[in-house]
């Protein structure tokens, strides 16, 4: 008996209207070529414009109802078509101010920064003062906002989760402290996926695939990401906001 590969095909008028309306509603080319009883190979090889045509047809017939629906006053799609056409997009501003808007500096917050690295000290140009320091070690202080950026990734994993719940005792009712670190990915092949993401926001910035690899090799024994839920594990009403790649934000707050 032949093989499917090998069959014999000639295409006619009938065959062609049978592949090129059900390409139009979205149909498989597995399930056209079921239904000719041919192969997938063959299907493209013989009709190849039909399954264009089809697709290109069926969006254009759809896009040309959704464009009248606009032109109608109907909203969503009005939406929808200044989204994905104009590129319209929805952003959301937040601003931290004084009370009743006015500039921050009229609260007379103190900002104090901790890092351990004279290296980074010496780089530092914010508000505030520095102090270097042990995260782990330092006598906090109660306060309104702790903004943790890419520090537990540093912390003696036995040690990071009462690191953490110390800091949210000394948290001010109504306060708030926000993580940015690095989290290991979920589990099975999205954890490659993630990271690939990481890797492939990194080079989209410019920087050199050399250069990233010497920066994570430089990291070898020193950082190590926490894992993927750790930060509910070790505080329950923690709330993860972001998460991109190999990176991840939460927000804890304390009621007033």
């Amino acid at each position: 008996m032949a093989s499917r590969s090998r069959e014999i095909h000639e295409p006619d008028d009938r065959s062609r209207v049978l592949v090129k309306s059900p390409a139009a509603v979205g149909m498989t080319h597995e399930d056209i070529a079921v239904k000719l009883d041919i192969s997938s190979d063959t299907l493209v090889k013989y009709y190849k414009t039909e399954l264009t045509l089809g697709r290109a047809e069926a969006n254009a017939e759809i896009a040309r109802t959704l464009f009248q629906q606009a032109k109608a006053g109907n909203t969503t799609a009005m939406i929808f078509w200044l989204k994905s056409r104009a590129r319209w997009k929805e952003t959301n501003h937040h601003e931290i101010s004084g009370i009743d808007g006015a500039p921050l500096v009229t609260r007379k917050a103190r900002l104090v920064a901790i890092d351990d690295s004279e290296a980074m000290a010496e780089k530092y140009d914010a508000p505030g003062k520095l102090i270097v320091t042990d995260a782990m070690t330092y006598e906090y202080e109660e306060f309104d906002v702790a903004i943790c950026m890419l520090v537990m990734m540093f912390l003696p994993p036995v040690r990071r989760k009462i690191w953490l719940q110390d800091l949210c005792k000394k948290m001010k009712p109504g306060g708030v402290i926000i993580l940015l670190d690095k989290s290991e990915g979920p589990p099975g092949y999205l954890s490659t996926v993630m990271h690939r993401l990481t890797i492939a926001g990194k080079v989209s910035t410019g920087i050199k695939s050399d250069e990233i690899i010497a920066k994570e090799l430089s990291l070898s024994g020193v950082q190590r990401p926490i894992p993927y839920n750790f930060v509910r594990y070790a505080v329950s009403d923690a709330h993860e906001f972001f998460r991109f790649g190999d990176f991840a934000g939460w927000v804890i707050t304390r009621p007033e």
